[in-house]
């Protein structure tokens, strides 16, 4: 009986009704772990360098290694056997590759909008981490059933290690999000393999590379 109900509400409501209502939990999930937990944390490492690379972009100086042009450099560089003082003048534009690029154009999305601060983009990024729960649901979906498709979504909003990369600015939220896609894609293309879905499941696993290089394999 319990189980027909609950069907029963799956067929009321509908799929996407309750994918949405998934949704808004898992978006004040990371809200709340943000603003009670997280938002007082000073930026470090990688999340610091993806947060300036990103306003840096948004300026239009493209990559740039955002530590240099902000604040300079002193170096110490070996020249026949010997040490030499090299400084590197605060606005430098040194072109980097040090992250693969996904995470900072998606960044600066909201740095061209106006969201430049951290704790902007902190919530920027939360916004950003929703998409993997609907991304969930679909393939849930579409291996078994919808019920299955909520299952997952529902696993997916709520799982800390999902969601406690969401506002600290790391690229996990958009590996997360291009991991799961693949995944979408690559069942849609075996359940109906044309040249269509082929190129839709490549294109999509090669912007996955681009969140994580590691996503290549």
């Amino acid at each position: 009986m319990e189980t027909k109900e609950k069907y029963g509400l799956i067929k009321k409501l509908g799929f996407n009704k309750i994918l949405l209502l998934i949704c808004l939990l898992g978006f004040f999930i990371r809200l709340l772990y943000f603003l009670l937990v997280a938002a007082d944390n000073q930026l470090s490492g990688d999340a610091s360098s993806y947060h300036l690379t990103a306003n840096i972009f948004a300026d239009g100086l493209g990559f740039t290694e955002p530590f240099r042009y902000l604040f300079g450099a002193i170096d110490s560089v070996p020249v026949e056997g010997e040490l030499i003082e090299v400084i590197t003048p605060i606005g430098h534009i040194e072109p980097t590759a040090g992250h693969p690029p996904m995470w900072t154009l998606l960044l600066s999305i909201g740095s061209f909008l106006g969201f430049t601060t951290v704790f902007q983009q902190q919530i920027f990024s939360i916004f950003l981490g929703i998409p993997s729960i609907i991304l969930a649901g679909l393939i849930g979906r579409k291996i078994v059933s919808e019920r299955l498709g909520l299952i997952t979504a529902s696993l997916t909003a709520t799982y800390a290690f999902i969601w406690i990369n969401d506002g600290l600015l790391m690229a996990e939220t958009c590996a997360i999000t291009g991991a799961m896609a693949s995944i979408l894609a690559a069942l849609v293309f075996a359940e109906n393999q044309n040249m269509k879905n082929a190129l839709i499941f490549g294109c999509v696993g090669g912007l996955a590379a681009l969140c994580r290089a590691e996503l290549l394999i």
